[in-house]
């Protein structure tokens, strides 16, 4: 966990766990995103049912991070092609890819967009003992992109521009730690967005289901879909946060961290290069581990070089030579 990765980083940084305990938070965290960029394990994969309606753009709840593109009914198991927002619809003029497609519209930071143009009203459970800011940038009834700081210091706070119907970002100050999440609604009390108090800013993938036949698996018409997607990575900042894939990635997290570290200064350690490798071969070396013993399907496709010359000698199957 991030304690024990922390107390160890700091023996051999040299750095105070207390005094510099932001240094080496900032720099665990970026160790812990050069990590999950280059890892796909087991452990990042979740899977969730979703409730999906007919002929929508829908938002997909928050902690859904990439999807693998492996979906399927939850009734009949009939997988679902998952799709960029350009191919196929934009480039081919069939329609094999029209039934039963999602289409993946990028990430918005609502949910949906405000019902009316004006004041946006920023709630929180408390007020945090150091006020928190926000800030929004958005389209208002008289500017194209407008970016307002709100500080928190009341429970329900709006703000003073008149936002809609384009929000561009929500994002809370970098490197401020919130105790509570912070609800964000329109005018007409239409919840837009939640900023978690984990999260730096919102994010929504939207997915555009209109392709999507409609279901019949729920009593309002919804279609029951299991979704297979990499788990978010959040910030890490108390003691006893882990990596998403688990404390087994410690010592990974240890040497990248290392790593970043020494990278910006000009006297390295000797063995500075090896970091990286120690920390590469250490991912490698715990999900090959953890998935050795998983079932894989494997599928062969036709030999590329196979009739690549032609001729009336040519045979369609090479004999083998039997042992016994």
């Amino acid at each position: 966990m991030l304690l024990d990765v922390l107390n160890r980083l700091a023996v051999d940084t040299g750095l105070n766990p207390v005094d510099q305990r932001n240094i080496l938070i900032n720099l665990l965290n970026h160790a812990a995103k050069e990590m999950y960029d280059k890892l796909e394990s087991n452990k990042l994969l979740w899977e969730v049912t979703l409730s999906v309606p007919p002929n929508k753009i829908i938002a997909l709840p928050s902690f859904i991070g990439e999807l693998r593109g492996m979906l399927r009914s939850s009734t009949n198991l009939m997988l679902y092609p998952f799709q960029t927002i350009g191919a196929p619809r934009y480039v081919r003029n069939d329609w094999s890819f029209r039934y039963r497609n999602w289409r993946d519209l990028g990430e918005n930071p609502v949910m949906q967009f405000p019902s009316v143009v004006g004041p946006l009203t920023i709630s929180v459970g408390e007020v945090e003992d150091i006020p928190v800011t926000v800030y929004i940038n958005g389209q208002t009834n008289n500017a194209l992109r407008i970016e307002e700081k709100v500080v928190v210091s009341a429970t329900s706070q709006t703000t003073t521009n008149l936002f809609g119907p384009q929000i561009y970002f929500i994002a809370g100050k970098q490197g401020q730690e919130r105790t509570f999440d912070i609800n964000i609604t329109d005018a007409n009390g239409q919840l837009l967005a939640v900023l978690y108090n984990m999260d730096n800013n919102t994010r929504y993938k939207m997915i555009d289901v209109s392709e999507f036949p409609w279901g019949s698996d729920t009593s309002d018409g919804n279609a029951l879909v299991d979704v297979l997607y990499k788990v978010l990575l959040r910030r890490l900042t108390k003691d006893s946060d882990t990596f998403p894939a688990g404390p087994d990635y410690d010592t990974a997290w240890y040497w990248m961290s290392m790593h970043l570290y020494f990278k910006p200064m000009q006297k390295k350690p000797v063995d500075f290069e090896n970091f990286y490798a120690y920390s590469i071969k250490a991912m490698q070396s715990i999900k090959g581990s953890e998935e050795d013993g998983l079932q894989k399907k494997i599928s062969y496709g036709k030999n590329k070089f196979y009739d690549l010359t032609q001729g009336w000698y040519a045979e369609p199957y090479l004999p083998c030579n039997i042992i016994r």
